[in-house]
């Protein structure tokens, strides 16, 4: 029987433990989350309990605490949970899954109340509830990507304003060739969207709320900013332990061969591998 740790709950985590559950091992299996399983799960309230109690009868659960450190010599991990205790546990296996950490600007006013990022489930609902302030009116999302265009649908179904500004001449323009975005761009213009192409955010007005966003353009008045310009992956903490690329990539050998004092990333190829 192996000891298997997971580090969080994001989709990769989900997985490998769904994977392993359906296999029917006899691993002991420790997931650790540094926020609550609840949110990241999205486990509806009334069910939470109940979900938690099932899950916890095959798996043992660390919700909102925190893996600071592993040690690969030794098979460790450090983690601190919410009351600040620190902790060790050991593993045979290990499964990163970290995820990514939304890209800040690097602007006057980015700390503003107002401005939002999407970084977990619980930022995505607490931007769903947003949308449907009266209170909000106008919404200037900076990044016309998936993420960004996406939310800017939903702010302009639920009646707000929405400007959205990228750097680029299209939306979409890093995922889908001019002849698809072409039509989307028209076709979000016909549906309300103001699209400020190539334009540059050069700050975010306010004094303690937003109240605009400036690019090299223009203003835009703003009562919510959601800045969705991509992520980067979390893993700073993991530099010394792993080798990790400028992107924060890790660019050692995890997925095949042989892994780092036993560390995977999760993949479906190396969670059946257990």
């Amino acid at each position: 029987m192996a000891k298997i740790i997971i580090v969080g709950a994001a989709h990769g985590g989900r997985e490998t433990v769904n994977g392993l559950l359906a296999a029917n091992t006899d691993n002991e299996i420790h997931w650790y989350e540094h926020g609550q399983f609840a949110t990241a799960l999205d486990w509806a309230p009334a069910d939470a309990e109940k979900e938690r109690l099932a899950l916890s009868q095959q798996v043992t659960l660390f919700d909102q605490t925190t893996v600071t450190k592993i040690t690969p010599a030794t098979h460790t991990i450090t983690a601190r949970n919410q009351r600040g205790q620190l902790q060790t546990d050991h593993y045979d296996r290990l499964v990163l899954s970290v995820g990514s950490l939304p890209i800040q600007l690097p602007i006057p006013g980015a700390e503003l109340s107002g401005v939002r990022s999407i970084q977990n489930r619980a930022s995505i609902n607490e931007l769903k509830l947003a949308a449907k302030s009266a209170a909000i009116k106008n919404v200037v999302v900076i990044g016309g990507g998936y993420i960004g265009m996406n939310f800017a649908a939903l702010f302009k179904q639920t009646g707000k304003q929405v400007t959205v500004i990228d750097v680029n001449a299209r939306p979409f323009s890093h995922n889908l060739d001019s002849e698809f975005t072409q039509i989307l761009a028209a076709a979000s213009v016909e549906n309300g969207l103001q699209l400020k192409m190539e334009e540059r955010v050069t700050a975010i007005l306010g004094s303690t709320h937003v109240t605009a966003v400036q690019t090299n353009r223009g203003q835009y008045a703003a009562d919510l900013v959601l800045v969705a310009v991509g992520n980067r992956p979390n893993t700073a903490w993991l530099r010394g332990t792993l080798t990790l690329d400028s992107e924060g990539l890790s660019v050692s050998n995890l997925h095949r061969g042989s892994p780092i004092g036993g560390i995977r990333t999760s993949s479906i190829e190396c969670d059946r591998s257990f």
